[in-house]
Parts: C-alpha cells; sequence; structure tokens
C-alpha cells in the first residue's frame, strides 16, 4: 500500500512543471502549499469555492479500493454483489481572494488509478501556489466484497456494508465501520472509533476518543482495543466466545453477568465467555470498560 505521507497530497503525484526553478525555490514553494492546505493557518486561504464530480469504474477483477486524503472525509458503501464502483468527489479549494480560489479549484486533479486488483483513488495539484488550500471528499459506492483501505489527515471515515478486510487511518476525525466483514484494523488519533458487525478479528486505537465494538455474529473473536483518553464499550452477541483481558489506569472495568471470570480489582478484569476460543484484549488509560 502506498503511503501518503511520501507526497504533498497523494502518492500519485508527479512533480510540478517547474524545469526552470532553482531547488531549493521548489522545495519552499512545495512546503508552502503543503502547510497552506491546513485550513485555518492565518496565512491561508481567505475565499473559497466549491465543486462536485461523479464518475463511474468498472468492479469486475478488483479486490481492494484504496482511498486517501489529507483534508476531507471518505465514505465507502457496499451495494451489491458484483457492478461498478460509483464516486461523487466534493472539491474545496481556497485562495487569496475569489478568483485565486477558483484557479486553485481548476488545480485540483482527481486521482483515479487501477492497479491490477487495486483500485487508488485520492487528488494531487497539477500546479501548486503559496496560500492555496484544499478539502477533498469522497463518497464511493463499490462492491461488498471489496477490501478497504481508508486514510485522511484531517476526516472522517466511514464504511458500511463492505465484506472484505477494513482498514482506517485518520489523525483527526471519528472512524465508524458499519455491517463489516470479518477483519476490522482502525486507527484515529482524535475521534471516536465504532465498529459492528461479523467480527472475528478487530483492532481499534484511539488517542483521544471512545471505542465502541458490537460483534453481532456468534464464533470466536480477538482483537486488540485500546484509547489512552476515553471509555471502551464491548457488546458480544450470543454465541461469541473470546477470554478477555480488560485494564484500565483511571476508571472501572464493568462486565455482564454472562461473562465467567475474576475481578481482580475494580480496574482489572480477566474472563471468558462462550469456550474462550478467542481473546480480546482491552486497556483505557482514562476511562470505564463497560463488557455486555
Amino acid at each position: 500500500m502506498w503511503n501518503p505521507g511520501q507526497n504533498l497530497r497523494h502518492p500519485l503525484r508527479k512533480a510540478f512543471a517547474m524545469s526552470r526553478t532553482p531547488t531549493r525555490l521548489r522545495s519552499l514553494i512545495a512546503l508552502a502549499c503543503s502547510m497552506a492546505g491546513l485550513a485555518g493557518c492565518s496565512f491561508g486561504p481567505q475565499e473559497w469555492v466549491e465543486a462536485q464530480e461523479r464518475f463511474e469504474l468498472p468492479g469486475e477483477g478488483l479486490t481492494r479500493i484504496e482511498a486517501s486524503t489529507h483534508n476531507g472525509a471518505i465514505e465507502v458503501q457496499g451495494r451489491a454483489e458484483t457492478g461498478p464502483v460509483r464516486v461523487s468527489v466534493r472539491k474545496k479549494a481556497g485562495g487569496s481572494d475569489l478568483a485565486d480560489a477558483e484557479e486553485a479549484l481548476a488545480n485540483v486533479e482527481i486521482v483515479r488509478e487501477r492497479k491490477g486488483e487495486v483500485l487508488e483513488l485520492g487528488w494531487r495539484w497539477r500546479e501548486c501556489q503559496t496560500g492555496w488550500g484544499a478539502v477533498v471528499s469522497f463518497e464511493v459506492e463499490a462492491p461488498r466484497a471489496l477490501a478497504v483501505q481508508l486514510q485522511s489527515h484531517n476526516g472522517r471515515l466511514v464504511a458500511k456494508g463492505m465484506q472484505g478486510p477494513t482498514r482506517m487511518t485518520t489523525h483527526n476525525g471519528g472512524a465508524r465501520v458499519e455491517e463489516s466483514g470479518a477483519e476490522v484494523r482502525v486507527e484515529t488519533h482524535n475521534g471516536e472509533v465504532d465498529v459492528s458487525g461479523a467480527l472475528r478479528k478487530v483492532d481499534a486505537v484511539s488517542y483521544n476518543g471512545r471505542v465502541k465494538v458490537w460483534a453481532k455474529e456468534a464464533g470466536p473473536v480477538d482483537g486488540s482495543l485500546v484509547t489512552h483518553n476515553g471509555g471502551v464499550s464491548i457488546e458480544l452477541a450470543e454465541g461469541v466466545s473470546t477470554r478477555v483481558e480488560a485494564r484500565t489506569h483511571n476508571g472501572s472495568v464493568r462486565p455482564a453477568e454472562r461473562f465467567q471470570g475474576q475481578q481482580e480489582s475494580r480496574r482489572m478484569y480477566s474472563g471468558t465467555l462462550g469456550d474462550g476460543k478467542g481473546r480480546l484484549e482491552v486497556t483505557t488509560y482514562n476511562g470505564s470498560i463497560d463488557l455486555r
């Protein structure tokens, strides 16, 4: 999987057409563009304009969708077993005045590139000027069997009804997975994590935010749930089996009566549900843990 941190906006980014510009000046311009992309900077855009773009791509032969944006939300929804991938993009760009913002918007290029069985979605600047900024959000409808990998630095991530393995990373924004398949991995630095579905393995991390997990189907459940600041709520359907190791530094662990185990202290619990074939490790540094 590509790493968006390798470029200002997207791993597919190409160099600016600045062959006559000195290397040091090109670096300074690139840095300014990157910083201007963060809305709220004192030297950032004063005027904003926006537009929408829609397109459809063949879904045959795909196994995974990878989508990335620096500022903006991404939502992927599973619709059918087969069919095309439908994408709606909301582009918002800013500049020093209205004309400058419109020029910035014209230079926001949506990237849609297929690499074998993987479809990559993202965006890049065609050209960039100091003081420009952009927020680009994606809404995607796709065959539900596809795997999903989503990344945003500033924006909410959502996956609904996707049955393949799901991976999400956002620095600022919540992450929600609804009616998921068996395997989910989610990380956010600032935001709530909410995962539900036919889970078999779930790894979720929030540095500042609550973590909620609902395993809806019987069978073993494995994983790790961690939050540094926030509570953890776990609901396990009838027939789920797992061994739970739960710990909080500031708070309490509250297991439902159907869990069989030992309350080592108010802040530590070790117990089983069903035959205990799975293993679920739960940790919060500031918050309580509810096991239901």
